[in-house]
C-alpha cells in the first residue's frame, strides 16, 4: 500500500466524519465551514495524486484512486447537506474501501 494511496483513505475519512457529525447535529462549524471544503479538496488532489504516482509505478491501487476520484468529482453538484450529497459522499467512501480491500486481499 502506498503512501499516496493512504492519504486519500486518511483525508476521505476525515472529511467523511466532519461532515457526517455536522449532518446529525453533533457539531455546528458555523462560520468554519471553509474547514469541510478543505479537507474534501485536500481528498481530491490526494485522489489525483494516488491515481498519478501509483498508476506511474504500475501499483494495483491507482484504479481504486481514480474511481474514488471520478465519484468526488460528482459532489459539488449536489447541494451540502442534501441526502443526494450524502449518498455521494458515502458512495465515495464505498468505492474506497471495497477497492482497496480487493486490491489487499
Amino acid at each position: 500500500m502506498s503512501w499516496p494511496h493512504l492519504s486519500v483513505g486518511a483525508t476521505l475519512a476525515a472529511s467523511s466524519l466532519l461532515g457526517a457529525s455536522v449532518r446529525c447535529g453533533r457539531l455546528d462549524l458555523g462560520r468554519q465551514r471553509w474547514l469541510h471544503h478543505a479537507l474534501y479538496a485536500a481528498t481530491l488532489a490526494s485522489s489525483v495524486g494516488a491515481t498519478v504516482a501509483d498508476g506511474a509505478r504500475g501499483r494495483p491501487t491507482w484504479p481504486v484512486a481514480a474511481s474514488t476520484l471520478g465519484v468526488l468529482a460528482s459532489l459539488p453538484a449536489t447541494r451540502g447537506g442534501s441526502n443526494a450529497h450524502l449518498l455521494v459522499a458515502g458512495a465515495a467512501s464505498a468505492v474506497y474501501l471495497v477497492g482497496t480491500v480487493a486490491v489487499v486481499r
